[in-house]
């Protein structure tokens, strides 16, 4: 009996989704400009279309940019795409694993993505498997429909029984064997008897945990590390792709209308603003480093998000000395363009850092308990450079702690209704307090203060209204 070994391809043989960067690259080929601008802009939306749209996939948004190339055209360029990518995103630990079952003459290779077919083909012929299984896309007299005539999303056992295992007959799946990232993949999971999830963050590994499935912690590609010893650059490049639409809106918006309205509005502001953010990102820097580069090594469920035996971990110390010269010398312009000395700023990222270091050497469990001042920080620390004042600070340090304090308890949080129950409806209900108390005390509760209480509530009216929006879909399949 034959044994088979399959691999997922999107964000585990390789670290990108193959659909959107298959896209890109041909866009960037034929110079469509414009239309390399409404894919990106596409990507940004694709919360909120696959919400609306809950039918549709990533990959059947981004065919739509493929319409009307030729089919041979497609191919060539999904020939140089697969080079281009074994030789950038190839997930080289992985990979190893791949060829150990090339050297074993029972086992049989599939690569089993929900990519498009045309690239999924080309890259599994380069690291030479015997069979692959893509999203086919749909052609009308060889141009491309931009439609996809098969999604194998949620599917792809149904589609291996269908269409490969057939080819090769008796098959031992007790001692096969899966790899994928991919929560849909379970079904698949569960009927091959060697299944690991592999993952990136400790709260993918929960999952697989709870259906008893080991998992496979992947290192992340990085092609240029020495842009990381660059201040504030570790942090755009290796935290701040993790939750980029909560990080650009807490991280940078929040801060900088926060800023305004404790400031008056100029461009001296504004550069001061800057300054201090790039101060606070700076410092904190180090404590991303230490907990990337060596806690992580301690941890039982680490979240891995760069390699800790990188060139760049093995230097941290360089990196370090680097950023805390950075800040001095930001803390001097600072100190020059304000006429004072910020202590409050200053004395506040200091204790922060502290908090951090602290937090690095804490075990897991224990490290929740001072996490809500760690993301607390984001919001409040490059405004503090105005010395606001201390009126400002109640809603953020009371809208935030709810969210982050009960967040880290998270044994209570087991179904997403209580996370409205217990979260976003308190916050929500403190903004009508404080408008209440407004009301009350117009003299100590300003507009200001209002203004910065709705802007922390957003994403919990959006959370509620999605919820709403989801029971009323329940409601109208039940009638």
């Amino acid at each position: 009996m034959k044994k088979v070994a399959i691999f997922d391809l999107d964000h585990c043989l390789v670290e990108v989704n193959t659909s959107f960067e298959f896209v890109k690259y041909i866009l960037k080929q034929e110079k469509r400009f414009l239309k390399l601008f409404f894919l990106y802009f596409a990507k940004l939306l694709l919360p909120f279309l696959t919400f609306f749209f809950p039918s549709k996939t990533d990959r059947e948004i981004y065919s739509k940019f493929l319409k009307g190339f030729k089919k041979d055209v497609l191919k060539q360029y999904a020939g140089e795409f697969a080079v281009y990518i074994i030789r950038n995103f190839l997930n080289k630990y992985l990979y190893e694993e791949v060829n150990k079952f090339k050297e074993k003459k029972d086992f049989i290779l599939i690569l089993a993505s929900s990519g498009f077919d045309v690239v999924v083909e080309a890259i599994s012929k380069n690291l030479g498997f015997n069979f692959y299984l893509g999203s086919v896309i749909e052609y009308s007299d060889n141009i491309c429909t931009g439609k996809l005539i098969k999604k194998s999303d949620g599917k792809k056992l149904e589609f291996l029984q269908d269409e490969i295992f057939p080819q090769i007959g008796d098959i031992d799946f007790h001692n096969s064997f899966f790899y994928t990232d991919n929560l849909s993949d379970i079904d698949l999971a569960k009927a091959i008897g060697n299944s690991f999830g592999i993952v990136k963050y400790s709260r993918e590994a929960k999952f697989w945990a709870l259906h008893n499935i080991p998992v496979i912690y992947k290192i992340p590609v990085f092609k240029h590390y020495n842009y990381l010893f660059i201040p504030t650059l570790y942090y755009f490049i290796v935290r701040f792709p993790t939750n980029l639409i909560g990080n650009i809106y807490y991280h940078l918006f929040f801060p900088f209308m926060f800023g305004v309205l404790v400031s008056s509005f100029s461009i001296k502001n504004i550069l001061i603003l800057l300054l201090a953010f790039l101060g606070y990102v700076t410092l904190y820097e180090i404590g991303y480093i230490l907990n990337d580069c060596v806690s992580v090594k301690k941890e039982e469920k680490p979240s891995i998000r760069i390699d800790p035996n990188s060139l760049f971990c093995k230097k941290k110390n360089i990196a370090i000395l680097i950023r805390v010269l950075s800040f001095l010398f930001i803390s001097i312009l600072l100190i020059y363009l304000t006429s004072s000395v910020p202590y409050l700023f200053l004395i506040s990222n200091f204790l922060i850092l502290v908090i951090f270091l602290i937090v690095n050497n804490l075990r897991q469990q224990n490290r929740k308990f001072l996490y809500p001042f760690l993301a607390s920080s984001h919001l409040v620390l490059p405004p503090l450079v105005f010395n606001p004042h201390p009126i400002y600070l109640v809603p953020t340090g009371l809208f935030n702690f709810i969210w982050h304090f009960i967040s880290a308890f998270e044994k209570f949080i087991v179904k997403s209704n209580l996370k409205i129950i217990l979260i976003s409806l308190p916050k929500i209900l403190l903004l009508f307090l404080l408008t209440a108390f407004n009301y009350l005390k117009p003299d100590l509760i300003n507009s200001k203060v209002l203004l910065l209480s709705f802007l922390l509530c957003v994403f919990d009216f959006l959370y509620l209204l999605k919820f709403s929006l989801i029971q009323l879909k329940k409601g109208f399949k039940k009638t």
